[in-house]
């Protein structure tokens, strides 16, 4: 009787990991469907709209830049994606007030991405904006990536639809955000900063190639400048 006992329990025992293997397959099946599922690109409000007329070019470097590469300061921003000191900047301060001064083509920013390696999805974030500036739409596509900043996962799909809704040539945005050649540009970021002797931190600010603290002396800097050139 205990032999027979013996091998039920076996059996049950059995039974229970091929069921918990199965469920697990169907776990990473249904998350692999999840990836591949379009999601909705839930873009800012006003993003269609809010870089209109600004230009949008490339620097030697390989960054971002957006405003009059002629104008008289020059702002560089090294940030993550991933980094939420970087999403408030953004938001509170270089939105708000730097904007407007780069539509008066007193300012450009430039904009250098930096991989801190947090996520493992943030290589694909950098190449999704550096994708987007082949269009001229990198600064629309870095709001999205912000804006998404702990509200929505980042999939392939979601990255499909939102380049799509911005108006992006997809097959196109799809063969650049594939290959490898947008992660050279984080990588000689970083070597930038290293050149310059500084650690490796997001939100790093340059006005006129000078260290700033992106919060508390940013804007202070550039109206100094601008106060200085208007009485000259």
């Amino acid at each position: 009787m205990a032999k027979r006992l013996t091998k039920k329990q076996k059996q049950q025992q059995q039974l229970i990991f091929l069921g918990a293997g199965i469920l697990a397959a169907l776990l990473v099946v249904a998350f692999i469907v999840y990836q591949m599922i379009p999601s909705g690109a839930e873009l800012p409000d006003g993003v269609m709209t809010k870089y209109e007329g600004l230009q949008q070019s490339t620097t030697a470097q390989g960054y971002a830049q957006l405003g009059n590469p002629d104008a008289p300061i020059l702002v560089q921003e090294f940030s993550s994606f991933t980094c939420p000191f970087c999403k408030e900047l953004h938001e509170d301060i270089i939105s708000p007030e730097l904007l407007p001064l780069i539509k008066d083509g007193q300012v450009r920013l430039v904009f250098a991405p930096i991989n801190l390696n947090h996520d493992e999805k943030e290589p694909n974030m950098i190449r999704t904006a550096m994708c987007a500036l082949e269009q001229e739409k990198f600064f629309e596509m870095h709001d999205v990536l912000f804006h998404w900043q702990g509200r929505v996962s980042f999939s392939d799909g979601r990255i499909e639809d939102a380049a799509s809704e911005l108006g992006l040539d997809t097959d196109s945005f799809m063969n650049c955000y594939n290959s490898n050649r947008a992660d050279r540009i984080a990588q000689a970021a970083i070597q930038d900063l290293r050149d310059r002797g500084l650690n490796i931190s997001t939100p790093t600010v340059f006005v006129n190639r000078i260290q700033v603290d992106p919060f508390a002396e940013m804007m202070l800097t550039i109206n100094s400048l601008l106060e200085s050139a208007t009485e000259e």
